[in-house]
């Protein structure tokens, strides 16, 4: 029983240091137009947001801006864990 609480232990530890690492990374994601700008941290929180100063600002070019950055940030942050995880399988 001992050594299942220890294994329990370590694979926190090993939970713990993960979460770490994913939440240092970063990944930026623009719209189409280039207007607006979104970085998630490898955990998938956002972490910045930039609206360009030229951006047109009707609610539907912001709306629409917002989705295809943050659907770009998020491929990329995906390609950025598939690459550091690959060789866990």
């Amino acid at each position: 029983m001992l050594d299942k609480l220890k294994d329990l232990y370590q694979m926190q530890k090993q939970a713990r240091e993960m979460q770490a690492v994913l939440g240092a990374e970063r990944a930026t994601g623009l719209s189409k137009d280039g207007a607006v700008q979104i970085t998630l941290s490898g955990s998938f929180d956002v972490v910045d947001i930039v609206v360009s100063d030229e951006a047109p600002l009707t609610k539907e070019s912001v709306q629409k801006g917002v989705k295809e950055a943050f659907t770009d940030a998020q491929q990329k942050v995906k390609g950025i864990l598939m690459q550091k995880f690959k060789g866990m399988a």
